[in-house]
Parts: structure tokens; C-alpha cells; sequence
């Protein structure tokens, strides 16, 4: 049996997220440590687990950022 399709797993990997939201992974890093976006809850204190829903609320962060609105 092959392996699962990314689309079937529950949670992303934070190069798919970044790529998801249309920025560099350097970028999604610095944005989570600096709060402009929610921290995803963590596997063993640092595996991040980023799920459909916690992109659904980033996309909303980035997209109001892009328009120049404070989120």
C-alpha cells in the first residue's frame, strides 16, 4: 500500500503551510514567534501542528495584513 496523499493527512507540514499562504517558510517562523500569527498547538514542544482549520484563520490574519489592517 502506497503512502497516504498529503490531502488525507490531518495536519500540514510548515513548508506546505508557507506555501499555502503564499510566503516563505523564514517568514512563517518569524511570524509565529512574533505573535502576528496564532501559534499552532505542538507535538513534544516544538513539532508544530498545523491543521485545515488553523490555515482557514491564517489566510483571514494574512489577507487582512496584506490590506494594510491590524489584525
Amino acid at each position: 500500500m502506497g503512502r497516504p496523499s498529503i490531502r488525507t493527512w490531518k495536519y500540514m507540514t510548515t513548508t506546505k503551510v508557507a506555501k499555502a499562504l503564499g510566503m516563505d517558510g523564514s517568514t512563517l517562523i518569524r511570524w509565529l514567534d512574533e505573535g502576528v500569527l496564532p501559534e499552532p498547538p505542538k507535538m513534544e514542544g516544538t513539532t508544530r501542528l498545523f491543521d485545515q482549520e488553523w490555515l482557514i484563520e491564517a489566510r483571514k490574519t494574512a489577507k487582512e495584513l496584506s490590506r494594510g489592517r491590524k489584525a
